[in-house]
Parts: structure tokens; C-alpha cells; sequence
């Protein structure tokens, strides 16, 4: 069963990740940009393993649910760190 507010927040993740995928020339100007949409796209996995959970598999995708935000945390935390270590350095500075 698919409850409203895992079904709206698949409906904004994939009008995200879809608005991404046409500014993807922009985003390559962002340092370390593949970390930032490697997290953007497990979120989305992760939410769409909430929905598919109530109608298959509901262990394993629970599991696999919670493991995607794990990776998205970790990775987004990554980008986070590298980003301002690279302005920290100077390399942002004009």
C-alpha cells in the first residue's frame, strides 16, 4: 500500500533528479560534483525502494531503503568536506 507522502516525495525526487539531468553542463562547474549526484541519485533509489517495498520483497527493500540513505548521507558528507576543503585552499578565490 502506498501511503501519500512516500508517493509525493517520489514525484519531487524524479522532478529533481529530472531537472539535474537537463543542467548537467552547469553542474560540472561544481567541484566534486560527481559525490553530490551520486547522493542525489541513491536518495532517489531509497525512495523508490519505499514504494516498491509495499508490494514485494518488504524485508530486503526495507533493508535496501535504509542502506540508499545511508550512502546518500555518507557521500553528500563527503561532497561537503571536499567542496570546502577546496575553497578552504584557495583554489575558489579570485
Amino acid at each position: 500500500m502506498i501511503e501519500e507522502n512516500e508517493f509525493i516525495m517520489l514525484i519531487l525526487c524524479l522532478a529533481i533528479l529530472v531537472r539535474l539531468l537537463t543542467n548537467y553542463e552547469r553542474l560540472q562547474k561544481i567541484p566534486y560534483n560527481t559525490s553530490l549526484l551520486l547522493s542525489f541519485v541513491a536518495f532517489f533509489a531509497a525512495t523508490a525502494a519505499t514504494i516498491c517495498e509495499g508490494y514485494l520483497l518488504p524485508d530486503i527493500l526495507n533493508l535496501t531503503e535504509h542502506l540508499l540513505y545511508l550512502v546518500s548521507a555518507v557521500l553528500l558528507t563527503f561532497w561537503l568536506r571536499s567542496f570546502f576543503k577546496y575553497y578552504e585552499g584557495g583554489a575558489g578565490s579570485r
